[in-house]
């Protein structure tokens, strides 16, 4: 049971209900996946809501990340999936299988990121899988590193840091306020898919 009350748009005001809005909507689904969508309100948001000023910042540091990183939108969503299998962060989990599926991942290559599986993907991707898996769990090695840095430059190597890093924290906090997903959670090999 989430340990912080979920803020409401009326509780809020007016100028700030627009922090509570998603940046989804079921529309941006296949509609045999758009039952992993039930509101436009999503709890993380609820939960920091509590301190308007921090949901600015946060969402505006989110934005920044997403748009700035310099990864595709596919994959930034194997970025933050990678981060969320690694540190089992059912939230985010549950939140960017949706993202991911908007952005053309599979549901065999989310499942592959599931079971940390990476030898599917391209070396590319699977460069930054890895190294993800291992910067999630602060045991970067040298090879991982190489890895990643052999095929993304210097800036898109910080984007990728910096927004996995952003995704360990966001687990560590929802975690303490113990957010739950708004609908059922999907399942690590997508048995609610």
């Amino acid at each position: 049971m989430v340990r912080i009350p979920y803020v409401d748009p009326d509780d809020l005001p007016e100028e700030n209900r627009n922090l509570l809005e998603t940046s989804m909507d079921a529309g941006d689904l296949e509609e045999a996946h758009e039952h992993l969508f039930s509101t436009e309100t999503r709890n993380v948001h609820r939960a920091i809501g509590n301190n308007p000023a921090v949901l600015r910042g946060f969402r505006s540091s989110n934005t920044t990340l997403w748009n700035e990183s310099g990864v595709t939108e596919r994959q930034r969503e194997l970025v933050i999936l990678a981060t969320a299998r690694a540190i089992d962060s059912r939230y985010e989990w549950h939140q960017h299988v949706r993202h991911a599926l908007g952005a053309g991942l599979t549901p065999d290559e989310i499942r592959a990121i599931a079971r940390e599986d990476y030898d599917s993907f391209s070396d590319p991707e699977a460069a930054l899988l890895t190294y993800v898996a291992a910067l999630t769990q602060g045991e970067v090695e040298d090879d991982q590193y190489t890895g990643v840095a052999a095929q993304f430059d210097d800036s898109t190597v910080v984007g990728i840091t910096m927004l996995a890093s952003k995704y360990v924290g966001l687990a560590r906090a929802l975690a303490a306020f113990d957010v739950d997903t708004e609908e059922p959670f999907v399942g690590w090999g997508l048995e609610r898919l």
